[in-house]
């Protein structure tokens, strides 16, 4: 048996628990508890190296997985972006409820009629330049061009939406 089998087998159950704790921390990012593990089965060698360094008398186990925790937390952190934080409200349109979803777990109910009251007061070109920028990740820069305005107005309305989302849904 070679040496990464031997390393997949002992870490696996290790590299699971912790993509599954850091997705729980970071469930609206991009990224599915599977990518997370991919990417810790990646770096698997560099953990060891470090666990090994370490002159510690834990068990190896639990120094790897304090590791990779850390190190996947810091790739799932790298994930979250100011364009991410107006999607962090997951959408069930059944019996007209959202859900919004922090990354502490929390849980808070929402009306389906109040996000429909809060848009209602949108036009169809500040809707279009919202879903521009924080659903298809286009650039200030291209949403500017597009609407032939400054890109300093652009961020400004984009500012003032997602402060005048935190406010209406606090």
């Amino acid at each position: 048996m070679d040496l990464d089998k031997i390393k997949f087998i002992k870490f696996q159950e290790v590299i699971i628990a912790a993509s599954k704790n850091v997705y729980r921390k970071f469930n609206a990012i991009p990224l599915t508890w599977e990518d997370i593990y991919l990417y810790g089965l990646s770096i698997i060698d560099d953990v060891i190296k470090i666990a090994l360094k370490n002159d510690n008398t834990h068990h190896i186990n639990g120094l790897v997985y304090s590791i990779m925790f850390n190190k996947l937390m810091a790739y799932a952190k790298s994930f979250t972006t100011n364009n991410n934080k107006i999607l962090n409200y997951s959408i069930d349109f059944e019996d007209g409820i959202l859900t919004k979803i922090s990354n502490e777990n929390n849980k808070e109910l929402f009306y389906k009629e109040d996000c429909e009251k809060f848009f209602k007061k949108y036009n169809p070109k500040e809707l279009d330049i919202m879903n521009l920028y924080f659903i298809e990740k286009n650039s200030v820069k291209d949403i500017s061009k597009k609407y032939f305005t400054s890109s300093f107005k652009i961020k400004n309305f984009l500012n003032s939406v997602v402060q005048e989302a935190n406010d209406y849904f606090k």
